[in-house]
Order: structure tokens, then C-alpha cells, then sequence
């Protein structure tokens, strides 16, 4: 984790090998959850990425973690790309 929370402070990217080891590690959460989070938000009952497209779209530096009990909502945040 500290190669990655370094690249992260760098303004680089994590290297794809790096991100897959924490994927593993924090299933069934993204492995970027582990990373020192800048602000973080948890959207509950999140669907298909509330919090997440408002933020983007305000521009925000925020960490969105969304959670849902729907599968529907969870396969559509994820095909969404959150």
C-alpha cells in the first residue's frame, strides 16, 4: 500500500499490478479503499452513482464509496464505472 499511497502524492498512477494485489486483498471493495483517502463519502442506497456523478460534475476531490443491496444497482454503478 505504500507504493501505491506514494504514486497517489506523486500525481501518478498506480501501477496496474499494484491495484490488482489491493483488489484482492479488500474483495468484495475496491482495492483503492485501503489507500490513505483524501475526503471520503458513503453514499448508501447508492445505485447507479449518485454521489458519484454529483460530485464529478461539481468538480469535487472527494473519494465516493457507494453502497447498494440491489444487485441491479450494483452491476449498473459498476458497468457506470463506479
Amino acid at each position: 500500500m505504500c507504493l501505491a499511497d506514494l504514486a497517489l502524492d506523486l500525481g501518478a498512477e498506480i501501477p496496474a499490478d499494484v491495484l490488482a494485489e489491493l483488489d484482492k486483498i479488500a474483495a468484495p471493495w475496491p482495492g483503492r479503499c485501503l489507500l490513505r483517502p483524501r475526503e471520503r463519502v458513503v453514499g448508501v442506497c447508492a445505485g447507479p452513482g449518485g454521489w458519484d456523478e454529483g460530485l464529478a460534475a461539481l468538480g469535487a476531490q472527494y473519494d465516493a464509496l457507494g453502497l447498494d443491496l440491489s444487485g441491479d444497482g450494483c452491476a449498473t454503478a459498476e458497468r457506470a464505472g463506479h
